[in-house]
């Protein structure tokens, strides 16, 4: 989220947020509080569906990344919604400490996270339907791994862009350091953010064509060789239906995939047109400063919530489990 709160910030510190009521964080910080939810019980269900496949694996700590990242940016609903949180907005070193570990460090990391996951699954489910070997054999463990440590690299920068300091007037505010002051330092937010944009609209969105196009070849094989098993012996009593049910699974299991990458792509691209403009113009705009940026907030945020949706729509036990909890809280 490194360049989405840029904007309170001045050439060395912070401004005092508006002390009206800012009625599009508040919406955003609604939008922060159901994705919490909703990453919460998406933990709770891949958490029982973890053995079930190995995507499960991966969508169970993205979850729970999810999770993170959106309570963590409703807490900067609770920074920026004006008057009502005013006592909140003091210049406490808590929050400052938020505002540059949790806000611009974590909440970056956890977003490129998500982001080469989904590519990494996308990839993979792709090779799979293709009959290849390629990333099959991959300890899920590591990847995360791997995945979560280039991650944190990735953001490193972001955490010296800005430093704490104490003034006897106004108490504890941030400013930018001499890094963050420099050409290089200015570049560091454009460049990381750019990246991260063009991994989830571009690269992600290519990789899921691809294989949504391997995907539609696949069931038009699998249409056929069930005409043609019609007319011979190959279906037993005991494989036909065995083999139905795995060809179910992977099915939906891929249409998961595939849903799930296009709400990224998409869910990103209003964000990815609002940061674009304005680093290109540098100008206040209201399209770009307002109605953009506000369809980029709520795109971010949508993305996390729909997910759970797509798991219920293609996952059979998720479902199963999902009405199961709904069933006892409803019974309370």
């Amino acid at each position: 989220m490194e360049s989405l709160n840029s904007t309170i910030f001045t050439n060395t510190s912070i401004h005092t947020i508006d002390t009206k009521i800012n009625v599009e964080e508040i919406i955003f910080g609604f939008l922060s509080l159901v994705g919490t939810l909703t990453s919460v019980v998406n933990t709770l269900m891949f958490w029982k569906l973890r053995f079930k496949d190995q995507v499960y694996k991966y969508y169970l700590i993205s979850s729970i990344f999810d999770t993170l990242y959106m309570f963590s940016i409703f807490l900067y609903t609770l920074i920026a919604c004006g008057y009502p949180c005013e006592k909140l907005n003091k210049n406490g070193l808590i929050k400052f400490i938020y505002l540059i570990a949790v806000y611009d460090y974590l909440t970056s990391c956890i977003a490129i996270y998500n982001i080469l996951i989904e590519i990494f699954v996308t990839t993979q489910r792709y090779f799979l339907i293709s009959r290849k070997k390629t990333l099959q054999n991959l300890n899920p463990n590591l990847v995360m791994f791997i995945t979560i440590l280039v991650s944190l690299l990735y953001y490193s920068p972001i955490v010296f862009l800005k430093k704490i300091c104490f003034t006897a007037n106004i108490g504890f505010t941030m400013v930018y350091t001499n890094f963050g002051l420099s050409e290089v330092g200015r570049l560091v937010p454009i460049v990381l953010s750019s990246i991260r944009l063009i991994l989830a609209s571009v690269i992600l969105l290519i990789a899921n064509i691809f294989t949504l196009i391997e995907f539609k070849k696949y069931l038009k094989q699998k249409r056929l060789m069930k005409f043609s098993n019609l007319n011979s012996n190959l279906n037993s009593s005991y494989s036909g239906p065995r083999k139905q049910v795995k060809d179910k699974k992977m099915k939906n299991v891929t249409q998961m995939l595939i849903s799930i990458a296009f709400v990224y792509s998409i869910g990103t691209l209003p964000y990815a047109l609002y940061y674009g403009l304005s680093e290109l113009f540098k100008t206040n705009n209201f399209i770009i400063d307002k109605i953009l940026y506000s369809f980029g907030g709520v795109g971010f945020r949508l993305i996390i919530i729909l997910k759970i949706l797509i798991f219920y729509k293609y996952n059979k036990i998720f479902q199963e489990e999902f009405r199961l909890i709904v069933k006892k809280l409803w019974e309370k």
